[in-house]
Formats: structure tokens, C-alpha cells, sequence
């Protein structure tokens, strides 16, 4: 903790005891609130949150005649169980705080205007709440609310009302509504960007927030742009050493990931793994999610050694979220997820097959048969099994992972013409005639695709090119995989040399 938190800790503390003695309560409730915009939001002291809402509860029990500050403290617990993980019990706290802000009897502090505001902070709370427990519909339609309010009660450029559109923004992120969340997103950008200068670490927020939905539309280079702009003001405005910095540099490798720059992606992974083994402890479940993109990127590169490391950095991430979630959590079956893939790079294939398989029982568990994350564990496993020397059981895991994401992302989704190019693989291998079709598919889908590396063009082009009785337009794909595997800083080198191989056998 920095002296200037210790400070402010040390004033808002002071106020509250003030008023637990009975003196200027009005004042300790703002107190109260700031206190928990001071720690509660910051994970270092999260286990510190249940003491603070007691000590809430405590104040709440001495000053019941102020129905005001009530409201207000109730508001303040709302957001610090939010903060905890429990949506039910925020949203019933904002409920008998808005009550209590809409009973006749209660005065209007500041007028009528100070009570809409005050109602204003309590819907917000209502519908983050609600966007938790994934209502989004009701969480929309407190977030108009709140635009409304603060709109006609604050004016259109004022702080409060960017902070509405950008709760907007996220909202109609979540339910798939792009246009609108792009249209809401930028304009709070623009506000704060205006209103509160350009390195205002609420801007962070709106270019995270941005990034996401750039990021889920496949624009990967402006996903970076935004995602890289939240790193520079989170680190200039909370410091280096902030959490909240080591949120943004995940963020910017998910992108660099993505876009192919694997030395970049493992740079900011293991920058922000370190922030948050230094300020959250090596336990922490945020550093087993760092662990997880490392684990990722070293996946990835083509060295022997680096494979092995990838395989001890999903283990302790296993480690961590084992010790603190249900056995059954999706996080866990994502974690078994990467290491039984990166079991089976590396030669495990009884590991892998079982890591796997349980990976699968949490995702369809949690998930439902149909989900592209049960899907994504299907290709995994198909691709194990094909490994293990059990090609038709493979097909049959593969062809259904096909058809969940068919299903689930659309025909013409990236992804699917990565399951397109691992079913094909083990169609070509047993001769089996699909394979044409689906190399013909992949081929034409990776193509017309942004943001696809090389490495997978090169791999449906090399996969059609085996799978053709066309021996003139065979020579042709394949030439052309051998220059995509050799534009790709991250394609296996020995992909390119059995491209090499079947061409000089072709004469």
C-alpha cells in the first residue's frame, strides 16, 4: 500500500470511529463511502472486505433516524458484496436503499435533484448487480434509467453521465449488441476524454471496455490500440505496481496473442505476473490466470524446453485454483483444458487423455453439450486420441465439435475453420473422402478471414493439397503453404519441412 493510501485509510478510519461516537454521522457517511472506493476495490485487500462491512452494519445499527445515510451505507455494502461475488445479497442491500430514498417521509437533501442523484447510485448498484447475475435485459433498463437522471439533473458532459454510457456500453456488449455498445462506448470515451483530460484513469476503463468489443469483433489491431493506450494511463496514473496495471498488460497479450506476437504477449504476461505475485501473493487466483497465458504463449513456441515450461506453469495454475474454487468450476476445466493440449504437444498422451476427459466432463457440466467451449475441448481431445492411435473414435470427437460451432458461432466463424483443418488432418490420415470437402471449406474460410496467421493458411492449403486427385493444383496449394509457413515468426519449423518432404516427392 502507498503512504498516500495509508493516509487516506488512516482519515476515512478516524471519521468512522467519529462516528460510531456519535459525532457528525452526515460526514462519516461519506466517509464510509470513500473508504470503500479506497480498499474495497483493491484486490490486495480483499480479505479485509468482510471486516469493513461489519464495521458498516455496526454504524448502521447506531443511526436509524437519518434514512439518507442509511441509504447511503447500505449503498456502500451493496457494492462491497458485489465486490465479493454475491449479486443476490448487493442487489437486496440496493433495494432497501432505494426505498428508503423513495419513502414520502424522507427529505430531500439537496432538493429534488440531490435525491434523483442519490437514486441514481443505488439503481447503478441495482443494475450491476443484475449485469452479474447475467439479467442483462434488467440491468439495461436500470442503466437507461440512470442516463436519464443524471442527464437531466447533471447536464449531458458531466463525468457521471459518461459512467452511465459506459455501464450502457458494457451492458450491450454482453448481450451481443455491437453496434449499440460501440455507439455508447465511444461516446463516453469522448466525454470523459473532454471532460476529465486524456490521462484520467477512468478513460482506462472505456478503452478496456472498447478493446473487449474490438476484440469480440475480430478487430485485433484496434483491440491492441485500445487495450495499449489502458496500459499507459493505468501505469502512469495508479503505478506500475497497481493491479489494475497488471489487468491491462493481460489484456494487451490476449491481443498481441491473437495478432502472432508471441515475444510481445509473453512480455506483458509475465510483467503482470509479476505485479501481482509482488502485491497479491504467489497464492493469488489472479497469478494462476497469468500463469495460464504464459502457459499459453511458451505452448506455442516450437522449442522442446519452452513446451515443458508450459506444462509446469498450467500445473501450479491447476494448483491455485484447486485450493480455492469447487472441483467442478469452469475455470478448472479450462485450466485441464490447456494442459491436456499441451500434454499431448509433448508426446504425454495417457496424461492428456485423462486431463482431457475430465476437462470435458466440467465444461459439459457447467456448460450445457453444446457450448464452443465444450466444443474447443472436443477438438483437443480428437486430436489426443488421433495421437493415441484411435483415428475413428478422433473423427467422432471432431465431427461433433464441428457441429457445435456450425451451430454456435455460424459457418463462416475462424474457428470453425480451425476445427475444419483438425478434423481434415485425420481424414487425410485413414484416406477417408471427407476430407476434400472439409480442407476445400477450411481452405476458403481461413482466406476470406482477418487476423488468421499464416501458419493456419498454410496448414488448410498443405491439408486440401494431400486431400486432391488434382496433382497440377496439389503443386500449387502447396507451394503456396510452404510461403505462408515461411511468412510465420511462430510456424512449427517442422511443418515447413514436410511440406519440403511431399513436394520432392511429388517429383
Amino acid at each position: 500500500m502507498s503512504g498516500r493510501a495509508r493516509e487516506a485509510e488512516a482519515a476515512y478510519s478516524d471519521a468512522i470511529r467519529a462516528a460510531a461516537e456519535g459525532r457528525h454521522p452526515r460526514a462519516a457517511a461519506e466517509a464510509w463511502v470513500q473508504l470503500v472506493d479506497n480498499i474495497g476495490g483493491r484486490q490486495a485487500q480483499a480479505d479485509r472486505a468482510l471486516g469493513l462491512q461489519l464495521a458498516a452494519e455496526a454504524a448502521l445499527a447506531w443511526d436509524g433516524s437519518d434514512p439518507v445515510l442509511q441509504a447511503r451505507f447500505l449503498t456502500a455494502l451493496a457494492r462491497i458484496r458485489l465486490n465479493q461475488g454475491d449479486s443476490t445479497d448487493a442487489a437486496e442491500l440496493a433495494t432497501r436503499a432505494l426505498e428508503l430514498l423513495e419513502h414520502p417521509s424522507t427529505p430531500a437533501t439537496g432538493g429534488d435533484i440531490g435525491r434523483q442523484l442519490e437514486r441514481a447510485n443505488v439503481i447503478t448498484m441495482l443494475g450491476k448487480a443484475a449485469y452479474s447475475r447475467g439479467e442483462f435485459e434488467v440491468a439495461d433498463r436500470h442503466y437507461q434509467s440512470v442516463l436519464t437522471i443524471r442527464r437531466e439533473a447533471l447536464g449531458p458532459d458531466h463525468p457521471d453521465v459518461a459512467s452511465a454510457l459506459n455501464d450502457l456500453g458494457d451492458n450491450d456488449y454482453a448481450r451481443g449488441r455491437y453496434a449499440e455498445a460501440r455507439a455508447n462506448l465511444e461516446q463516453a470515451l469522448a466525454l470523459r476524454t473532454r471532460v476529465l483530460g486524456p490521462g484520467h484513469p477512468d478513460i482506462s476503463n472505456t478503452e478496456t471496455s472498447l478493446g473487449a468489443l474490438f476484440y469480440a469483433t475480430a478487430d485485433y489491431r484496434a483491440a491492441r490500440d485500445h487495450y495499449a493506450r489502458a496500459v499507459a494511463i493505468r501505469s502512469a496514473a495508479l503505478g506500475p505496481d497497481h493491479p489494475r496495471t497488471a489487468g491491462a498488460l493481460m489484456n494487451l497479450g490476449n491481443a498481441e496473442i491473437v495478432l502472432g506476437d508471441l515475444d510481445r504477449a509473453y512480455e506483458h504476461y509475465e510483467a503482470a505476473r509479476a505485479i501481482q505475485e509482488r502485491v497479491l501473493g504467489p497464492e493469488h487466483p489472479e497469478v494462476a490466470y497469468s500463469l495460464t497465458n504464459l502457459g499459453f504463449v511458451l505452448r506455442n513456441f516450437t522449442k522442446q524446453d519452452r513446451l515443458a515450461e508450459s506444462i509446469r506453469f498450467y500445473e501450479r495454475a491447476l494448483q491455485i485454483r484447486e485450493k480455492t474454487l469447487a472441483p467442478d468450476d469452469p475455470t478448472i476445466g479450462h485450466t485441464l483444458d490447456n494442459l491436456g493440449e499441451a500434454q499431448a504437444a509433448a508426446g504425454k498422451l495417457p496424461q492428456a487423455l485423462v486431463t482431457l476427459g475430465r476437462a470435458l466432463q466440467i465444461r459439459e457440466k457447467a456448460f450445457g453439450p453444446d457450448h464452443p467451449d465444450v466444443a474447443a475441448t472436443l477438438l483437443n481431445l480428437g486430436d489426443a486420441t488421433a495421437r493415441s492411435g484411435d483415428p475413428q473414435e478422433a473423427l467422432a470427437l471432431l465431427r461433433r465439435a464441428l457441429q457445435i460451432l456450425d451451430r454456435a458461432l455460424g459457418p463462416e466463424h475462424p474457428d470453425v475453420g480451425l476445427a475444419l483443418i483438425a478434423l481434415a488432418e485425420v481424414e487425410v490420415g485413414v484416406h477417408d473422402p471427407a476430407a476434400r470437402e472439409h480442407a476445400e471449406r477450411a481452405v476458403k474460410l481461413l482466406d476470406a478471414a482477418a487476423d488468421v496467421s499464416p501458419g493456419d493458411r498454410a496448414h488448410a492449403q498443405f491439408l486440401l493439397a494431400r486431400a486432391l486427385d488434382d496433382r497440377g493444383r496439389a503443386l500449387e496449394l502447396a507451394r503456396l503453404a510452404r510461403e505462408n509457413y515461411a511468412r510465420d515468426p511462430n510456424a512449427d519449423p517442422q511443418a515447413l519441412a514436410r511440406v519440403d518432404a511431399w513436394l520432392k516427392g511429388q517429383g
